[in-house]
């Protein structure tokens, strides 16, 4: 249904555009809202790519503290530092999942050496 309804509406945009402009230059202001927005959409938050000194900080809190240091300072928009943040969060995360895997392993390892050990 959705494909069937796309192909239609792109069969047609030229004379859709067209009758929405007449519509919008007529004085409909849904139309020409829509004309608007085609041509100049809501502008968007964009920040300035940054750099945040994490060299030495070598664990993941020192980081975190380093984000957070670069935000206080007005080095770093607090709404991007919170991202950041939330990045170096999920980071932690999979460090953490990585570790337990590890572990697991060897523990695993570990267990079948023992069994080995005990049937000889």
């Amino acid at each position: 249904m959705q494909n069937v309804s796309r192909k239609l509406l792109m069969e047609n945009a030229e004379d859709l555009t067209q009758k929405a402009i007449n519509l919008a230059m007529d004085g409909d202001t849904t139309a020409l809202s829509l004309c608007l927005n085609r041509i100049m959409p809501a502008l968007k938050s964009c920040s300035p790519l940054i750099e945040v000194d994490t060299e030495g900080a070598g664990n993941m809190a020192d980081r975190g503290l380093k984000i957070i240091d670069a935000a206080t300072s007005g080095q770093l928009a607090p709404d991007l530092a919170g991202q950041l943040l939330q990045a170096l969060g999920t980071l932690a995360r999979i460090d953490e999942l990585e570790d337990l895997r590890d572990r697991l392993t060897a523990i695993e390892d570990a267990m079948k050496q023992r069994k080995k050990e005990t049937r000889t």
